[in-house]
């Protein structure tokens, strides 16, 4: 990984605002999402990042470059194989350690998130529905990239049907 792509995550890691929240659903904006991780471990890589909104509805982020060809084509296949590892191997417990250790958190600074967020839930449901979406690939997949290309730009219509079983 370049130090540039390097900065580019970094940048969505202070700055969450810039993820597309509008293409997901109406009532997405970050003050309704948890970021669980940075950089888990996803199979054959690790996933830039793992926010869960307050559905409990897993989005999966890439980061890439537009100079990267692989930001194209293989990033596609990245995320979907991906969300194939995820499908089978991230459990609720998982999830919530992750989230624990990600932020160097405690059960209450969770709650106090999740409340934030408006769950209504308790935090141990709330990541066993995680772990339900995620095992019926109930999850949005985003590419966040410098400068997209024009293809990318339409494939938005994936993660607009992704609706809250709660």
């Amino acid at each position: 990984m370049s130090e540039y792509e390097k900065l580019h995550q970094l940048l969505l890691t202070d700055h969450e605002k810039y993820l597309p929240y509008k293409f997901f659903s109406n009532d997405c904006h970050c003050a309704n999402w948890i970021r669980c991780g940075y950089e888990i471990e996803a199979g054959s890589g690790n996933l830039d990042f793992l926010f869960l909104d307050r559905y409990a509805i897993p989005t999966l982020v890439e980061c890439k470059l537009s100079k990267n060809k692989q930001s194209k084509s293989a990033i596609i296949g990245q995320l979907l194989e991906y969300l194939a590892y995820a499908r089978y191997n991230w459990s609720s417990d998982y999830l919530f350690l992750t989230t624990l250790e990600n932020h160097d958190f405690s059960l209450i600074e969770v709650k106090a998130i999740l409340d934030m967020m408006n769950v209504t839930i308790s935090v141990d449901a709330f990541f066993h529905l995680a772990e339900f979406n995620i095992r019926n690939s109930i999850a949005r997949l985003v590419f966040y990239i410098d400068n997209a290309p024009e293809e990318l730009l339409h494939m938005t219509f994936c993660n607009r049907s992704v609706k809250p079983v709660i």
